[in-house]
């Protein structure tokens, strides 16, 4: 029994963590409470380069504000978090190095 599961959950393991991968670009929602991300802002490196547009966020590491109809919340935190942003004027994304964000291999 204990062997079907291990097995179940290496097969499905892929499903949960591609899941729980934050949208790299998109209509975002600050929240205080209860984000679906916890991010904590950072002046260096970061998991993922920020950049705040007033529309059409539909390339990695832009981020548009928005008050409803968001894509996902986030909630800014000082400790703890699921990922580190730097909010930058140019070159979005995901930087060279080390990122939480990265795919593994």
């Amino acid at each position: 029994m204990a062997k079907h599961l291990c097995v179940t959950l290496l097969l499905f393991a892929p499903l949960f963590v591609r899941a729980q991968r934050p949208p790299l670009s998109g209509r975002v929602r600050v929240v205080e409470r209860g984000g679906q991300f916890r991010v904590r802002i950072v002046q260096h490196h970061p998991d993922l380069r920020v950049r705040l547009v007033q529309g059409g966020p539909h390339a990695e590491g832009l981020w548009q504000l928005v008050d409803a109809h968001e894509d996902f919340t986030v909630q800014l935190v000082d400790a703890h978090e699921d990922f580190t942003v730097q909010l930058v004027d140019a070159h979005p994304g995901i930087p060279s190095g080390f990122s939480r964000l990265r795919p593994q291999r």
